[in-house]
């Protein structure tokens, strides 16, 4: 063994030479959960357990321990032995010597662990053989560790013990011991350990280090899915599986108050209020009373509270139900009746999966041509939409969203809880729980009813949000405790939508449209002003230079035609509400390549197809839409009343030169302006 002082080790240790085989790059390692640091009291080992099936190494008894309280330094050394390649019943290997096993922690005056020391807590180096040759493969820094938690206990005879965990950070032993969380149980012979770390101590230091027991795994997953609206099935349970033969219902224990379904009321009867007794005696009948002679009883039970039971025909014999059934909700010991309860069962009215009628709920229903369940585990659960864009669901309908939680360990878990962040992780203010899918009081995946969510499982939660346009995430939670034991397992899963706004159809206004004074304010980075050839980047034959609204207002066809149409295509296209098929790029090429090659017609033609389409009425209000005018009513008209016209008053004429007045004449001097209906452009 190396003999130096454990104190100048203790101060040379973290200035060693790197050795050959380094340990690989942090990035490279698996993540290791850490312990959190506790306090140890003096009289207390942390229980370590080894696995025997997992690689291990002993070191001697040569080793010593010491604790310095002035420094609050713990320190070990000794000389690794032996390598347990598969464990303690595989084959042994050696550390070739010098070797060293060296464990450094500061521990204060109360026992309690605060830190590990500068460098490594765990340091085995020096060189061992793997194949059994006697031949060094691996040497230097072998395997290096951080302290997660110590023990001790004073035995009181003179041999103490001592445990630790380690989690692993790096040394080519790493891979033999899989990356797992490494413990050492130690004890010291000749120890002068008393129980109190207020003072030095020391001893002999000898045992094993391994890979820690695997504990019973405690873990948890949750996978979130979305979908848009579902088709929804006929509300009519008749019209799709015929007359009822068997009707699965809940007992809820409330009054005539829940009562909600879509039969006439007058068809309908429920008396009493059960209070939510539980249990109940649940008898149904085909008549209005139980004890009638002629009476088919399809159950008479002991219901609890949130229970389901049937109303089955078969049960009597019977193919389908009668037309009336009577629920009759009494006391377990029968001496009061609480409710009575009279609803149909035949085709005349209709059922519903979901109806109350009172303290019973519809669940199930078997009819002649087949069956639905409105308790059942979820099969349209959506897309598992981890990244986006996630399904596309229109804007205004519901994003439904279902979560899936699974114990994926080997431990049952209770207090299950589900949180969704509603898209805004760094705001818990609104985050919202899901609800359940429940079947009586019990999520429908839990399977043997005891509210434990056991290996194995998989607990069904659901949620819905209107959707708003644009690309969506929100993230599911879960977090779950153990039963009978300490800690906790969580975890999330996002989900990824996208809201879709209403998409219209290409649209295109005429030239007759933009040409219009009144619609002049409509166009958009043009003027009716500026100069065509400017705009298009031609130059048009033998014409001067023509403004976007003379364009508008050629006549004829060929270059006529063309002019009209690229300049009603130009304003469709630069319009940011109009859903133009070329862009403004687009028409300015189109009419360039048309002019020099000359053929207008087919340019004309290809503008005006979109010109011609008018706008999408889905897609604009009554702004942008051609508005019918409203016929005014016709009304009577009453006879004007007949007025006796009095005489004209005769005048003299004016002899010719002299003039009494005169007639306003128009801006042309040709007749008198007409007063009222205003013309040109002052619309």
């Amino acid at each position: 063994m190396n003999t130096r002082p454990l104190r100048r080790l203790m101060d040379t240790l973290s200035r060693r030479t790197p050795a050959r085989n380094q340990a690989p790059p942090a990035a490279a390692r698996p993540a290791a959960e850490a312990m959190e640091p506790r306090l140890l009291l003096s009289g207390t080992l942390l229980g370590v357990g080894l696995d025997a099936d997992a690689p291990s190494l002993t070191f001697d008894n040569t080793g010593q321990i010491h604790y310095d309280a002035a420094g609050d330094e713990l320190a070990v050394e000794a000389n690794p032995l032996v390598f347990y390649i598969d464990g303690d019943a595989g084959p042994q290997r050696i550390f070739l010597q010098p070797s060293d096993f060296v464990i450094r922690a500061i521990v204060d005056a109360d026992g309690e662990l605060v830190s590990g020391a500068d460098g490594p807590d765990l340091l085995i180096s020096g060189s061992v053989d793997l194949d059994g040759d006697y031949i060094a493969d691996l040497d230097g820094e072998l395997l290096t560790g951080e302290i997660t938690a110590f023990g001790a206990l004073d035995t009181a005879s003179g041999t103490d013990k001592y445990d630790f965990t380690f989690e692993v950070t790096g040394g080519p032993l790493a891979e033999q011991f899989e990356w797992r969380e490494l413990g050492v149980t130690m004890t010291s012979e000749n120890s002068t350990f008393a129980g109190s770390f207020a003072e030095d101590f020391s001893g002999g230091a000898k045992g094993k280090l391994g890979a820690l027991e695997l504990s019973a795994a405690m873990t948890i997953d949750i996978e979130k899915y979305v979908r848009g609206p579902a088709e929804q099935p006929c509300d009519c349970l008749c019209a799709v599986f015929g007359k009822p033969i068997v009707l699965s219902m809940v007992y809820t224990g409330d009054g005539p108050e829940a009562t909600d379904h879509a039969q006439d009321p007058k068809k309908v009867s429920i008396t009493g209020d059960p209070n939510d007794e539980s249990p109940a005696r649940i008898i149904v009948s085909s008549k209005s009373s139980p004890y009638d002679a002629k009476a088919l009883i399809y159950f008479d039970s002991l219901v609890n509270l949130n229970e389901t039971f049937v109303i089955d025909a078969t049960a009597v014999g019977k193919d389908h139900l009668d037309v009336e059934t009577f629920v009759f909700i009494l006391d377990p010991d029968c001496n009061n009746l609480l409710q009575t309860v009279e609803f149909h069962t035949s085709c005349s009215q209709p059922l519903q999966l979901g109806d109350q009628f009172g303290s019973v709920r519809l669940l199930g229903f078997v009819g002649e041509d087949g069956e639905a369940d409105l308790i059942e585990v979820p099969d349209d659960l959506g897309e598992d939409a981890d990244e986006p864009t996630g399904p596309q669901i229109d804007v205004g309908d519901e994003a439904t969203f279902t979560y899936v939680v699974t114990n994926t360990g080997e431990v049952d878990l209770e207090n299950v809880q589900v949180v969704d962040d509603n898209e805004t992780p760094a705001d818990p203010a609104d985050d919202f729980a899901p609800e359940a899918v429940e079947d009586a009081g019990f999520n429908v995946g839990d399977d043997d009813r005891d509210g434990v969510l056991d290996v194995g499982e998989s607990w069904f939660y659901r949620a819905a949000k209107t959707v708003t346009e644009g690309q969506h995430v929100n993230i599911g939670s879960v977090t779950a405790t153990p039963v009978d034991a300490t800690g906790s397992v969580e975890d999330a899963d996002p989900a990824h939508w996208f809201g879709v706004g209403e998409t219209c159809d290409f649209e295109g206004l005429t030239p007759g449209y933009w040409k219009q004074c009144q619609h002049f304010h409509n166009w958009q980075g043009y003027d009716p002003s500026d100069s065509y050839e400017d705009v298009f980047g031609v130059s048009i034959p033998g014409c001067g230079s023509p403004t976007l609204l003379d364009a508008l207002r050629a006549k004829g066809g060929g270059l006529g035609a063309l002019m009209r149409h690229s300049v009603a295509a130009l304003l469709n296209a630069a319009h940011p509400n109009v859903n133009y098929f070329y862009s403004v790029a687009d028409v300015k090429a189109m009419v360039q390549t048309t002019f020099a090659t000359g053929d207008y017609e087919a340019t004309k033609d290809l503008f005006e197809a979109q010109n011609e389409l008018g706008l999408d009425p889905d897609c604009h209000d009554d702004c942008w839409k051609p508005v019918k005018k409203t016929p005014k009513p016709k009304h009577h008209k009453a006879p004007k009343p007949k007025h006796h016209k009095a005489p004209k008053p005769k005048h003299h004429k004016a002899p010719k030169g002299h003039s009494q007045g005169h007639k306003a004449k128009g801006p042309h001097g040709k007749g008198p302006h007409k007063a009222g209906k205003k013309g040109g452009c002052g619309c």
